[in-house]
């Protein structure tokens, strides 16, 4: 199963069943199980001539048409090998077409995965041909899967565009202006610069979104785009994350000298109209290729290094998304096409992240990280309510390996208020039912899922962290599973009831 699209018109789509194509000698074939839709994956239809992303999966041309297959991020399991270094049964992370399976040649093995070398991929570079074993993979959480194949991919991207910009000192700005401000590359870019000591970050978004971006922690100002006059004339950088060039336009013309640096990011308004073309005032916008600055850093820092500095940024900002990203799966190629039709058309609930399917049917159960909220439906997963402090005043907490002897406090109407440093403890919540739960070996925000308790139900802790929860049977509300991760400190992840 695949779904194309008119690399003419995108909003022409088909779904196509193929027939299975036997493996060559050195071949694998690997069932793609779940991958993440947003406004990215239209970023690489926009560009896919550009930029060669069609070339990555290619599609027959038929009746006068050129279709292409749509890349995406998310993870897949190895079903069939004729590759000596790749066994079935690994799960691996990777680039994939919008399809139920891929076949790869594997090359340059290692014990963290294998690149694909099919001619095909020679058209991009190489981080696109990549393909992790999620074992060896050292920010890979099993209960965070959803996060990984949604957020990953572009929290590179907002890493890279927050290293570069500190690479070149923000070019002397104290200010950084975001477009797009509701899109989650925006508010990556935005978390990790609202670090930054004496940096202030404006988000730029439309009236639609201003309430759920003001509620964010990242920027210290949002404004709509039919305020861009009220920008402080200061030294700014701009990210057009959007691809608007009428706001590019007022952007520049506002603040004209002011304007240090133009970085060009996405286009999540991609079929805007051409509307402020002409003179533009100001630095010539630059496009941020990301994998330029990736192999930069690999050289300056290492492979490992690059690896480490990314993976501790993410640490810190996924527990943080817990506060307003709510998971939504979509399954078959109806819910799919739908999910990609309403990010072409801009349809878009910023607090809702598409985790999607082609390989199952409805109903099917999809293990500890099942999603059961219907793509028609906006209801959130998991109901939370935890405290989400300023990005720049942000508490840190940790279990007893990594203690930082900072505060770590959690607020909610149904449990108690207890302000921990060292080893983490907490009492049990004094809401009945409540459940308390994650432990990060660096830092993490805590989260509370009220739920109806059952007599069956009982106390338990984290063996490592001694972190309070509630574990319920699977039959009852809910499932608390404890998984070890990387630092050797177990997490409580929560499955909703079936």
């Amino acid at each position: 199963m695949h779904l194309e699209v008119d690399k003419a018109d995108l909003h022409h789509i088909r779904a196509v069943n193929h027939s299975a194509q036997p493996l060559d000698a050195g071949e694998a074939r690997i069932r793609v199980d779940t991958f993440g839709l947003s406004a990215n994956n239209i970023t690489y239809a926009v560009y896919g001539e550009t930029m060669r992303y069609w070339e990555c999966f290619p599609a027959p041309n038929e009746d006068g048409v050129s279709w292409g297959r749509v890349p995406v991020w998310g993870f897949g399991d190895v079903v069939e090998s004729d590759a000596p270094d790749l066994a079935v049964g690994r799960r691996v992370y990777g680039y994939f077409p919008l399809a139920d399976e891929l076949i790869v040649q594997p090359g340059r093995s290692d014990e963290q995965g294998f690149s694909d070398v099919s001619p095909t991929r020679e058209a991009v570079p190489s981080v696109y041909s990549r393909y992790g074993y999620v074992e060896s993979d050292r920010i890979y959480r099993r209960e965070r899967e959803p996060q990984h194949m949604l957020l990953w991919p572009l929290f590179v991207t907002s890493f890279v565009v927050d290293d570069f910009l500190g690479d070149h000192d923000l070019y002397g700005a104290g200010t950084a202006v975001v477009s797009s401000a509701s899109s989650k590359t925006a508010i990556g870019s935005a978390f990790l610069l609202a670090e930054r000591p004496g940096i202030e970050v404006i988000g730029l978004t439309s009236s639609s979104n201003l309430e759920f971006v003001r509620s964010l922690s990242c920027y210290d100002t949002v404004l709509t785009y039919e305020e861009i006059a009220a920008l402080p004339e200061v030294g700014t950088c701009y990210l057009d994350v959007a691809g608007r060039r009428d706001i590019t336009h007022a952007v520049h013309s506002h603040l004209g000298d002011h304007l240090l640096y133009s970085m060009v990011i996405g286009d999540t308004h991609w079929d805007n109209a051409a509307a402020g073309d002409g003179d533009l005032p100001g630095p010539r916008p630059e496009f941020l290729f990301a994998p330029v600055q990736i192999a930069k850093r690999r050289t300056d820092w290492g492979r490992d290094g690059f690896e480490t500095n990314v993976a501790a940024a993410w640490d810190r900002f996924v527990p943080w998304t817990d506060g307003w990203l709510t998971l939504r799966s979509a399954t078959g190629p109806v819910e799919v096409e739908a999910v990609f039709r309403s990010l072409l058309d801009g349809r878009v609930n910023p607090r809702i992240g598409d985790i999607c399917t082609l390989s199952k049917t409805p109903g099917v159960d999809r293990g500890p990280v099942a999603l059961r909220t219907p793509v028609q439906s906006s209801t959130p997963v998991q109901s939370r309510s935890q405290t989400t402090p300023s990005a720049k005043r942000r508490m840190d907490g940790a279990c007893g390996a990594h203690s930082t002897g900072k505060p770590w406090s959690m607020r909610s109407s149904r449990s108690t208020t207890k302000e921990i440093s060292g080893r983490a403890r907490t009492g049990l919540p004094s809401g009945p039912g409540s459940l308390r739960g994650r432990c990060s070996a660096t830092s993490t925000t805590p989260t509370i899922w009220p739920e109806r308790p059952s007599p069956a139900s009982r106390p338990g802790r984290c063996p490592s962290c001694s972190l309070a929860s509630r574990l319920t049977p699977r039959s009852m509300t809910a499932s608390v599973l404890w998984s070890s991760n990387a630092s050797g400190c177990s997490t409580a992840s929560v499955r909703l009831p079936t």
